[in-house]
């Protein structure tokens, strides 16, 4: 281990300038052996900082550029509900619509189920995974996982609480494929990829392999590192599975809040928060958390215990942090540059 870590220190004090958000995630990476890191900023629609630090891949020694790919994990999910407001745009769904509207064959007791809900945690719905630790699901294959479901008791009324689940993207998945008549992945890469211009991003989970992306680890401050894998089957991207650079984030968030990639109603809708039956609301919206840095409202996602990202529209402002460390701090590290970029407008 010893000259993987004697690389990552000399190539994370190689910057030309460093600045505050590099001192912070030096800092962070000292603490947390974190060994990458991707950080891009983008201020009024145009990327001033594209960062990356350390090392990709510790057994190779593969330093981190800019050019690194990082999996997104359940930060895919805005992904997701950014594709089910295009199909509002389109007519072709609401928000509010319910999915035994739109999906037949489901059983009685999710039809009145609305598509926000099954975005926004709200669904009631049982989770796909038995036990979420160990990735075991409680069938194989997305048709006997889909039986498995049907046969399992709701977990909550619909509307009456927030319970984070991976059901409700897999049935926004077959939303998705159903309405537009493609595949969930070859929607995502011609309706967002493309016009948001983020290139080399791809579909696969920790077990797939995928050029130029970081080697994945668990562990750090309190013990040794070791390699980390987790499943993503094809028919839950759109809960996660999704590779891509920081810069390519940084445009996918350009082109939902700059460019006009959904329309402005449709997102507006897209972002209300999660509201119960009995009037109370939750941080999340149909696959974007709602939080606050500074006092300044935002929203993002993070993922994997090792990607997180945010847009504040209303500074014009979208930052996104990447790492390939299991449990190394990422939503710290990602409020503390949120928090220079805010107070800092050159950074």
């Amino acid at each position: 281990m010893r000259p993987s870590w004697l690389l990552l220190a000399a190539m994370t004090a190689t910057a030309a300038r460093a600045d505050a958000i590099d001192d912070t995630v030096r800092r962070s990476m000292a603490e947390r052996k974190i060994p990458a890191v991707a950080v891009v900023v983008v201020r009024n629609g145009v990327i001033v900082k594209n960062t990356a630090y350390g090392v990709s891949d510790l057994e190779l020694a593969v330093p981190a550029t800019t050019g690194t790919i990082f999996q997104l994990a359940s930060s895919s999910k805005p992904f997701a509900g950014v594709a089910v407001a295009l199909l509002a745009d389109e007519g072709k769904l609401a928000f509010d619509q319910s999915i035994g509207e739109l999906l037949p064959g489901l059983p009685e007791s999710w039809s009145a189920i609305t598509v926000r809900q099954l975005l926004d945690h709200t669904s009631g719905l049982p989770d796909v995974f038995s036990d979420i630790a160990a990735g075991t699901m409680r069938a194989e294959g997305r048709d006997a996982l889909l039986r498995a479901l049907y046969e399992t008791p709701l977990a909550d009324t619909p509307g009456t609480a927030w319970r984070y689940e991976q059901t409700g993207y897999l049935l926004a998945q077959l939303l998705v494929e159903t309405l537009s008549g493609v595949g969930y992945e070859e929607f995502v890469e011609k309706r967002i990829f493309r016009p948001a211009g983020i290139s080399g991003a791809s579909f696969g989970d920790y077990y797939a392999i995928v050029p130029k992306r970081a080697s994945y680890y668990k562990g750090g401050s309190d013990g040794p590192l070791r390699h980390y894998l987790f499943p993503f089957p094809q028919f839950l991207h759109t809960a996660a599975g999704i590779n891509a650079t920081a810069a390519g984030v940084g445009r996918f968030l350009t082109a939902v809040f700059e460019k006009g990639l959904i329309k402005k109603a449709s997102r507006d809708t897209m972002l209300e928060p999660a509201r119960l039956s009995d009037g109370d609301t939750r941080d999340y919206a149909c696959g974007w958390v709602l939080y606050s840095v500074g006092g300044v409202r935002g929203y993002g996602h993070s993922g994997g215990m090792s990607s997180a990202f945010g847009a504040f529209p209303e500074q014009r402002l979208a930052v996104v942090v990447l790492t390939n460390l299991n449990g190394g701090g990422v939503e710290e590290l990602f409020e503390a540059v949120a928090r220079v970029a805010l107070a800092r407008p050159g950074a």
